[in-house]
């Protein structure tokens, strides 16, 4: 079952080898690409090249949200 992973720390996302991680103020955590369907980002998060196109070939998709444009009452 391919699961949503959520990110809300600011940090970094990165590709290492054939898996990705997250590395944030509570340290580096790994992210499961095998069972990974989409990343929905409401940190501020850095990435780069090689991250997108591994997800591209992993059929990730990436989601970035801003706090900043949310509706309000």
């Amino acid at each position: 079952m391919e699961k949503s992973i959520y990110i809300f720390s600011d940090g970094e996302l990165r590709r290492k080898g054939n898996t990705l991680y997250f590395e944030g103020p509570a340290g580096r955590k790994y992210v499961p690409v095998e069972n990974v369907r989409e990343l929905l980002i409401f940190g501020e998060v850095t990435i780069n090249k090689k991250l997108l196109d591994f997800c591209s070939q992993q059929e990730i998709l990436l989601h970035f949200f801003n706090p900043d444009y949310a509706l309000e009452n």
